[in-house]
């Protein structure tokens, strides 16, 4: 799948590919980028698998791990920052059973002092979006998007913070 999504400040792109050759049930291997107008670039590379709870039709969890790493413009200042971890994360998925093609997504992703790496302490990124699908595996969406890294001697840095509309395209 592709993924395409914007905001007034930022652009991302991320390519998702099946993972099921190498792993049972719904698994997914993903890279993306993302670009912002004060020059802060974002990388991110990871696993996410997840699968439908039973008792909750239309629900589904997934657990994820990935590897990210930031090129940050410091506040006030004319060096930039690295920022590289690995974090952990959930995502919760909800189809409206008696909607199918609208689904409400959320994800949270974050790592501790130990695995988060370079000029930074901490990570943290969470998203939620609602979707509808327009043709089969093709998405529009909107949603919100938080990146943060606390950085060491910079105190807590937005990477994107807002808005962002997007679409998904299966294939």
């Amino acid at each position: 799948a592709l993924d395409i999504n914007l905001n007034d400040k930022a652009a991302q792109l991320t390519y998702q590919k099946a993972a099921g050759m190498n792993f049972q049930g719904n698994a997914a291997w993903h890279v993306g980028a993302l670009y912002n107008d004060v020059k802060n670039n974002f990388f991110d590379a990871g696993l996410l698998v997840k699968g439908e709870e039973d008792s909750i039709p239309g629900l589904t969890l997934g657990l994820g791990t990935k590897a990210v790493l930031a090129n940050i413009s410091a506040p006030a200042a004319v060096n930039k920052s690295v920022a590289s971890a690995l974090a952990i994360g959930v995502e919760v998925g909800y189809a409206v059973p008696t909607a199918r093609k609208f689904s409400v997504t959320a994800d949270v992703y974050g790592s501790l002092k130990i695995v988060t790496f370079n000029d930074a302490d901490r990570f943290l990124q969470s998203s939620v979006r609602a979707e509808y699908e327009l043709v089969p595996q093709t998405f529009a969406y909107v949603g919100y998007r938080s990146i943060h890294a606390n950085l060491t001697n910079g105190g807590d840095v937005v990477i994107d913070d807002g808005a962002v509309i997007g679409i998904k395209m299966g294939f």
